[in-house]
């Protein structure tokens, strides 16, 4: 596919001369026995820590949703948090990761259909459905991104150089049925056991993975088609979905470089300014400084210090002497001018400097949220309010809050599921919140639901060109106005135009 051959097209130049004057001899000296591809279990390893590490990943050349879910905020060189996203191709590298690991799955399909006559045919089905299912991911994300992508003729399908965009809704819909196949296939036994990092070849861990990933869509489209929308709920459910610990979908990084957390690879770059380069954005601090959120000190460092007094104006001290301070999280301005790294609160020392940080493609706090939204789409207030609760207990536990503080916590007027009901808060805003904030790990998930749900409380970069809008997506790479001009702009028109204020499909 054009998309992926643009990289390399000078290197075919070069070396096809040298490729026409050897290809009789390779094909003399051509071993028959020996295999020219590459084994599919290590394509399935290496997508899977893409598809983690596109969403991990801070650098700014890649990493913003950190940026445009308003967690973060830079603090010397403010562009990305201004939207300035194509002076580094930021648009156009996400493009070419997401198809690059779509390519590599298509190859891996390509390699266990080779293999199909001489292994167990169990094995085959669990190796495709495994394939299918990252396949599946891979094109909401890369859908979740742009809306409306290449898809029927991307990836060199049909030998086609300059594909067509397929409308987001289609896609979702085409990825919904081949989810829909994978749920109601029999599967049992392992595949890729050894390469798997996520579940080590347990395939029935996929199967529910397959099934969360259907329920997320389920919830995207439920504004938009909500027969559909229940349809494949109601599938997963019956199906299986994620639904313990034990069943995330989950990458364990390890301690060293190369396959550490790239939160921490980011930072522990030494004589760079990486360390200073992000604090906390204003708009997350001061929503968990609202509700006295206890996940404050696993998000947030202590850095800033107020000096406390007594009631006659002095100094308080301890038995001790010492001089009592108090922390205080306060956030930078959100796209704002640039400032002093000192003067605002900076990322947890703990989340930023810790290796292993683990990153998920789906998480068991995520489904109960889905289950949270699903209950009071259908009228059931009660059990919108259990699975609410339990979602925000899952979060707070994942970070080390202790019991007393979440109870505490759900209990508080302005977290309470029905006080805020009663108050005026829809189920979307009130849900969203909190979905939001239990996001800070997964930004592009934290991104898009802030933008589907509403409730998180973001807003217009305080200053540049963008000031006046939220980011809804991203726009086209450039490469694609340059090398496949028409079907961009056929896209661009069907959508309402290639813009950052664009909304997704399943927003109208």
């Amino acid at each position: 596919m054009y998309l992926q051959l643009k990289k390399y097209i000078p290197l075919l130049i070069i070396l096809n001369a040298f490729i026409s004057c050897t290809s009789e001899y390779e094909e003399i000296n051509t071993d028959p026995k020996k295999p020219l591809t590459i084994d599919a279990a290590y394509l399935i390893s290496t997508t899977e820590q893409k598809l983690v590490d596109v969403e991990q990943n801070p650098s700014v050349n890649w990493g913003n949703t950190r940026l445009f879910a308003q967690y973060w905020m830079q603090v010397q060189y403010v562009g990305e948090s201004q939207y300035y996203i194509d002076n580094r191709d930021i648009n156009g590298t996400i493009w070419d990761y997401y198809y690059i690991a779509l390519n590599d799955l298509k190859d891996a399909k390509s390699i266990v259909e080779g293999e199909r006559e001489v292994i167990p045919e169990q094995e085959y089905t669990n190796k495709m459905a495994i394939i299918k299912i990252l396949e599946s991911y891979a094109w909401l994300q890369l859908t979740d991104f742009f809306t409306d992508v290449p898809y029927e003729e991307a990836l060199g399908n049909n030998k086609v150089i300059y594909p067509q965009y397929d409308d987001a809704q289609s896609i979702y819909m085409k990825t919904l049925s081949v989810l829909e196949e994978v749920v109601n296939t029999d599967l049992s036994g392992t595949a890729f056991t050894s390469t798997d990092i996520i579940y080590k070849g347990d395939i029935l861990k996929w199967k529910n993975f397959a099934g969360s990933i259907m329920m997320r869509m389920a919830m995207r489209i439920a504004d938009v088609d909500a027969a559909n929308s229940k349809k494949y709920f109601d599938l997963a459910a019956s199906k299986g979905f994620i639904n313990d610990l034990e069943g995330e979908a989950m990458f364990p990084y390890k301690s060293t470089f190369p396959n550490a957390n790239p939160v921490f690879e980011y930072w522990d770059v030494t004589g760079s300014n990486r360390p200073i380069e992000f604090n906390m954005a204003n708009t997350l601090v001061d929503a968990l400084n609202d509700l006295e959120d206890p996940r404050r000190p696993f998000y947030i460092d202590d850095n800033l210090q107020e000096v406390q007094f007594d009631s006659k104006g002095d100094t308080l001290k301890d038995a001790d002497g010492e001089v009592v301070t108090k922390v205080i999280y306060e956030g930078i301005l959100y796209g704002g001018a640039s400032t002093t790294f000192s003067k605002y609160s900076h990322i947890a020392p703990s989340y930023q400097q810790d290796p292993t940080q683990v990153g998920k493609l789906f998480s068991l706090v995520e489904t109960f949220f889905i289950q949270s939204e699903q209950a009071a789409r259908q009228g059931n207030t009660t059990q919108a309010q259990m699975y609410y609760n339990e979602a925000i207990t899952a979060s707070m536990k994942e970070w080390g809050v202790e019991d007393t503080d979440i109870t505490a916590y759900l209990v508080q007027a302005n977290v309470d599921y029905t006080t805020l009901l009663a108050s005026g808060k829809t189920f979307k805003e009130i849900i969203g919140l909190q979905k939001w904030i239990a996001n800070y790990n997964s930004p592009f998930n934290g991104w898009r639901e802030a933008i589907r749900l509403g409730g998180a409380p973001l807003a217009p970069p305080a200053e540049g060109p963008s000031r006046n809008i939220i980011i809804q997506r991203y726009t086209y790479p450039s490469s694609e106005q340059q090398l496949n001009p028409t079907n961009r702009s056929t896209a661009a028109s069907r959508i309402g135009g290639d813009k950052l204020e664009t909304q997704m499909w399943w927003q109208k």
